[in-house]
């Protein structure tokens, strides 16, 4: 069945991203680890401020558990919200040069929630960038052909924005920021070899001004990038907000083969197996989210340790669903003699038969008729 191969595809397209995941956490755990200075320095600034110092040995614990949730809540609420990002962007934007400014701890941590909310809006415009530089690389081969020069150029340009796009996702935001300045220059080349190649320049030219816009775009893009790098808490909250979008795919797609499984159940040309199927690979990337979840709390929690060992469970767990629908798929002997679309019909026939049953049975005449048939 098509829609189950599709599920069954899309839980493999997981299965790298998520290991992706697993391993920038495991690689971020040590240096998390070593670094219990700052924040004492953050808890001593904030100690200054209160009038009251009686209590003084009881006061580091304090502020360090109130230095967890102003970074962790945006990751848990950032992902599925697409409106919230534009507003705390514009936060961001004010308290950035102000931050620049004050170089005191009180107004820096202040600015780390609209800062985590901005390496959200990174990442999402990192993404937009790279589907525009895909787009870019086929409009060039319609207009220059398959295999010529510009066509090179600019798959070049796609490549490099697409390692832009992975590496913030996986909190590498130095290494996106490089990405996002090698695709800039690429742009630039395709640009300066346009204007050569061109003789005039009275018309106005859509390909030369697309290529400017995307050399522009990265490199701002690349200088965002390298800006959020220096701070451990926006590499941490790139992670968060990467892994709490890839829970509520693999969520949605449990869903989906939850459904598709109770349907193919019900099925009258004999798809059990493939019902099956569909369950096995549900309850594996139910496992699989589940996991996700639990790394998204520890790394709430600060648990870097932790939180890469249920990223592990999560990406083993999606290698695992994939791998079973595939040892299934090779394993069929023989397709059913119903043609797919026919089966398809029928099967959507016989599951409105089936509503249309149940509906009855909750009418008053049915349940009048079934007394009656039970009197007798």
């Amino acid at each position: 069945m098509k829609q189950l191969d599709s599920l069954v595809r899309q839980t493999s397209q997981l299965v790298e991203p998520q290991t992706q995941v697993a391993e920038a956490i495991q690689e971020q755990a040590p240096v998390a680890a070593g670094r219990p200075a700052a924040p004492q320095t953050a808890e001593q600034t904030r100690e200054a401020n209160p009038p009251a110092t009686a209590q003084g040995e009881n006061q580091p614990a304090q502020p360090a558990d109130n230095t967890t949730p102003p970074g962790a809540s945006p990751a848990g609420q950032a992902p599925p919200a697409a409106a919230e990002p534009s507003q705390n962007a514009a936060t961001a934007a004010a308290a950035q040069p102000a931050e620049s400014r004050m170089s005191n701890e009180p107004s820096r941590a202040k600015a780390e929630p609209a800062e985590a909310e901005s390496v959200l809006d990174l990442q999402r415009q990192q993404q937009l960038l790279a589907e525009a530089a895909t787009n870019f690389v086929l409009e060039t081969a319609q207009q220059f052909g398959p295999d010529s020069e510009p066509t090179r150029k600019a798959t070049q340009l796609a490549e490099e924005s697409i390692k832009a796009q992975q590496a913030a996702n996986a909190g590498r935001l130095h290494e996106a920021g490089q990405a996002a300045n090698r695709a800039s220059k690429v742009a630039e080349e395709i640009m300066q070899a346009h204007k050569e190649q061109k003789q005039e320049n009275t018309e106005r030219d859509a390909f030369l001004e697309q290529a400017e816009r995307m050399a522009n775009l990265q490199q701002s893009q690349a200088a965002k990038m390298e800006q959020a790098s220096a701070s451990e808490a926006n590499r941490q909250q790139a992670l968060k907000n990467t892994q709490q979008a890839l829970a509520q795919q693999t969520q949605a797609l449990s869903k989906q083969l939850s459904e598709t499984s109770r349907k193919l159940e019900t099925d009258p040309v004999s798809l059990k197996k493939e019902s099956q199927q569909a369950d096995r690979t549900r309850q594996k990337t139910e496992s699989a989210g589940q996991a996700m979840e639990k790394t998204v709390e520890s790394l709430q929690e600060e648990n870097l340790a932790q939180a890469a060992e249920q990223a592990k469970q999560a990406a083993q767990a999606l290698q695992d669903a994939a791998r079973q629908a595939q040892q299934a798929s090779r394993q069929k002997v023989k397709e059913s003699p119903v043609p797919e679309k026919v089966g398809n019909q029928v099967t959507d026939a016989a599951q409105q038969l089936r509503e249309a049953q149940k509906q009855l049975e909750q009418t008053p005449e049915f349940k009048n008729q079934s007394d009656q048939s039970m009197a007798q």
